[in-house]
């Protein structure tokens, strides 16, 4: 899990908000986790491309 989805996550369990608001923030991490994942891809997709680059 990312950090980001973590903290709203725990956001989630910890506040008391209103149901609406709680989807919002469990979107929201859900969504953060998907960004999360794409970057991810991407550098490994750049490191693999030039192995010998640092």
């Amino acid at each position: 899990m990312t950090d980001i989805e973590t903290r709203l996550k725990t956001i989630y369990q910890l506040a008391h908000l209103p149901e609406k608001t709680r989807r919002q923030i469990l979107t929201l991490a859900g969504g953060a986790n998907n960004i999360a994942g794409q970057i991810a891809a991407h550098e490994r997709k750049v490191r693999n491309a030039h192995p010998n680059h640092k």
